[in-house]
């Protein structure tokens, strides 16, 4: 069969579309979305009850605990960009005990 108008075969005589089809679903496939990584990472986080926690937060180098309601967000403390997300057995004697942690 023939285009009446320019005497070429027609789009579906050649499988111009199945082909195109699969052309483009290999495109799809092959594209990767690279996602910005964020700067801002939650650590850890501790429940209080009735929306109320500690989180450890850190932005970049900069680690900081927030206390956070359901109406606000409240920085207490910044540490150390280094310091361990959870303290040592010693760590935690020494703060029941009321003592600074050497």
């Amino acid at each position: 069969m023939r285009d009446s108008l320019h005497g070429g075969p027609k789009l579906g005589e050649l499988g111009f579309v199945p082909r195109l089809a699969s052309l483009l679903a290999r495109l799809v496939e092959s594209v990767t979305i690279k996602r910005k990584r964020s700067a801002l990472k939650l650590c850890e986080s501790l429940s209080l009850g009735e929306r109320r926690f500690l989180a450890i937060v850190q932005c970049e180098e900069h680690r900081f605990l927030v206390g956070v309601t359901n109406q606000s967000i409240t920085l207490l403390q910044q540490l150390a960009a280094n310091a361990p997300q959870q303290p040592s057995a010693r760590d935690e004697r020494n703060m029941i005990a009321g003592g600074e942690s050497a």
